[in-house]
């Protein structure tokens, strides 16, 4: 079972803008950045422990599937300081990386991996990502684009002080993309709940029931009754004509 164990230096109440601190951010974290740690445990989770290294990230993932929180979702953390980006959405927005991203890292040294994971660090990343998926649309109540635009890699933010190394040349991207898209489609397929019932989606938001109200001679007929089913309550209706050949 994967399980988030909190980092000893976790801190839900620093709000100062030193780098080697988290703040708080009011801005939606819409965006996940993949690193790579460049060292192995325990001495990488060390590292980011310690105030000197002024760096912070919010989570790290250990090559046996752990996963360590080290921030709030709800704090930004220096793990993403912007320079000369190629990610389409950190071009358009003005503001710091840092305020509306996630940070993700991943331990490895690229030399020895290429950014490949192992089987348990990657389902242990796939599970994070879904649970901070799932932690944003809780939040913010709209749906986390799913894409490339916002599961970025260090280096599409910084070009200038990462390179592709970061998280690596064989980062499973396409993999990681396939496994969300899919899982984000299977979870939003209709679903029957006895208790909130009839029918509710993902979100607990009751679906409405399609009904055929029936066929009617005359327009007028059909308007009358479309209007008398709008009146108690029905969502969504509207007229379908059908044309019958007379013999």
């Amino acid at each position: 079972m994967i399980s988030v164990i909190k980092a000893k230096n976790y801190n839900e109440k620093i709000f100062t803008l030193r780098r080697n601190t988290t703040f708080k951010t009011p801005q939606k974290w819409d965006v996940i950045v993949n690193h790579i740690t460049e060292g192995l445990m325990p001495g990488t989770l060390a590292w980011l422990e310690n105030p000197k290294a002024e760096v912070s990230c919010h989570y790290l993932v250990t090559r046996k599937g752990e996963i360590y929180q080290l921030a709030d979702l709800h704090h930004g953390t220096w793990h993403a300081v912007k320079h000369s980006p190629t990610a389409k959405i950190v071009k358009e927005r003005s503001a710091l990386a840092n305020l509306y991203t996630v940070g993700i890292e991943h331990e490895g040294v690229h030399k020895d991996t290429q950014g490949r994971l192992t089987a348990a660090q990657y389902e242990a990343t796939l599970w994070l990502h879904k649970y901070i998926i799932e932690q944003y649309e809780a939040t913010f109540k709209e749906p986390f684009l799913i894409d490339r635009d916002h599961i970025l890699g260090h280096y599409e933010v910084d070009t200038v002080n990462r390179s592709i190394t970061d998280p690596g040349r064989e980062f499973p991207w396409e993999e990681l993309l396939t496994d969300l898209i899919k899982w984000d489609k299977e979870r939003k397929m209709v679903k029957q709940d006895p208790k909130n019932g009839p029918y509710v989606n993902d979100r607990g938001e009751r679906l409405w029931f399609r009904v055929l109200a029936g066929s009617y001679k005359t327009r007028a007929e059909a308007e009358a009754a479309l209007k008398e089913l709008e009146s108690k309550g029905f969502k969504d209706s509207w007229l379908m004509a059908a044309y019958v050949k007379e013999k």
